[in-house]
């Protein structure tokens, strides 16, 4: 039976910070120099550690950069969990794509930090993407029932369009739009939606 102050627990509750600072500075990295000019003596350098270290919590620089992608795809997850349920389908899905959108302007300004080939090597990434996939065809067809959403749109087909946004490279498109990271954001789910929705929704 481990004590209160077993220092077991400390040195887990260590490596857990020591992690997620590996991922912030990793994180950092790929958007001011991208994932090719990354490299993991770097991100060892920004955190103060040893790159054997940084070795010993992810064996490469690809299993690094892969779990940059998936710990954000998880927090935009328990964004998900947070939407009220009592809400319209189409209001939910709006909520939850800004939540996704603002996220990845946030780390890479839309530029995509990894080849999709790449992370479809990774059952991590597969698992999440699936678990995505899941949530908006279930508000999808809420939205249908609902009379928000087109009837005659396979939901199959539109909920892999609007994951395919989050694979595409939009670089700059901040800078490009002339708005705020904000206005854009929402200005990419209004496009996201738009084709999709009912003709009461987009008058």
């Amino acid at each position: 039976m481990r004590t209160r102050d077993d220092p077991r627990d400390f040195r887990a509750r260590q490596r857990v910070i020591r992690e997620e600072a590996i991922l912030s500075a990793a994180a950092e990295l790929i958007a001011k120099v991208g994932y090719d000019a990354m490299s993991t003596d770097d991100v060892a350098a920004r955190v103060g550690i040893s790159k054997r270290t940084l070795y010993d919590h992810f064996p490469s620089k690809e299993l690094l950069a892969v779990r940059v992608v998936t710990s954000g795809m998880e927090k935009v997850m328990r964004a998900f969990e947070t939407v009220d349920p009592s809400r319209p389908a189409i209001d939910r899905l709006t909520e939850a794509l800004g939540v996704a959108v603002r996220h990845r302007l946030s780390l890479w300004g839309w530029g995509q930090p990894l080849p999709r080939t790449t992370l479809e090597r990774h059952d991590s990434y597969q698992r999440l993407r699936r678990q995505a996939g899941a949530i908006v065809s279930a508000w999808l067809d809420e939205g249908k029932q609902q009379g928000s959403i087109a009837r005659d749109l396979p939901t199959p087909l539109l909920a892999r369009l609007l994951l395919q946004w989050f694979s595409t490279d939009l670089s700059g498109v901040v800078q490009m739009s002339g708005l705020t990271e904000a206005g854009a954001a929402d200005a990419i789910v209004r496009i996201m939606l738009g084709g999709m929705l009912t003709g009461s929704r987009t008058r």
